[in-house]
């Protein structure tokens, strides 16, 4: 396995234009070692040339047993700018699994909320759940600003055939009202929020508002955006 201060050897084996400016990176560790990671944790990336230029991102494909893991980016800095460029076989540095905002098997109703890329590890919670054939209820709400916007389009149908209730916000406000409208069982559910500090916030009092245990509210804030 190739892990060293340098970070893990991963091959490029796949891209996949979500949206204008949205990729999923599809990367195979070099060795196809194991990379144990828990649903709603994220690597640090970085390029060969550009070993001490790292990016966190959220591993949005669940846990999988042969060193295959995917993160999906938008096209917004220098390092996703240079990601962006690659055509699949091209080598990458990662550093991880790293994070504590992960989903809990122990609850069997959850809600998942976020906006944008923030659904990426979302993502992975659901296909962890669906793949393991867990017996848990879920309701996930995505926020994206348009139709051409969407991600994982397909994907969230498909979620929606096995069982998932999904609620997509598009140009509308993903907010505590939303939240309160299609979630009428709040009490009962634990709840993983991420995203902008603003957007979490708002998740967060409308969880509070429709009767949300505070113990069993999980977020992870990503800043002022």
């Amino acid at each position: 396995m190739t892990l060293t201060r340098e970070g893990r050897a991963a091959v490029v084996s796949g891209i996949v234009e979500e949206a204008p400016g949205v990729r999923t990176f599809r990367l195979e560790l070099s060795e196809r070692a194991p990379f144990e990671h828990l649903p709603g944790q994220f690597v640090q990336l970085a390029l060969p040339d550009e070993p001490d230029f790292r990016r966190a991102y959220s591993i949005s494909s669940e846990p999988h047993p042969g060193g295959i893991l995917e993160i999906t980016a938008s096209k917004v800095a220098h390092l996703t700018s240079r990601l962006f460029d690659l055509r699949g076989g091209e080598t990458v540095l990662l550093w991880g699994p790293q994070g504590r905002w992960v989903y809990r098997e122990e609850h069997r109703r959850s809600v998942l909320a976020s906006a944008g890329t923030g659904v990426a590890p979302l993502r992975a919670m659901v296909r962890h759940v669906l793949a393991k054939g867990l017996p848990h209820k879920l309701s996930l709400l995505c926020g994206f600003h348009s139709e051409d916007s969407i991600l994982y389009r397909q994907e969230l149908a498909e979620f929606a055939r096995r069982g998932v209730d999904v609620h997509v916000a598009c140009g509308v406000p993903l907010d505590a009202p939303y939240l309160r409208a299609r979630v009428p069982d709040l009490a009962e559910a634990a709840c993983y929020f991420c995203g902008s500090n603003r957007l979490v916030d708002a998740l967060r009092a409308g969880a509070l508002e429709g009767g949300a245990e505070p113990d069993l509210i999980f977020s992870e804030k990503w800043g002022d955006y």
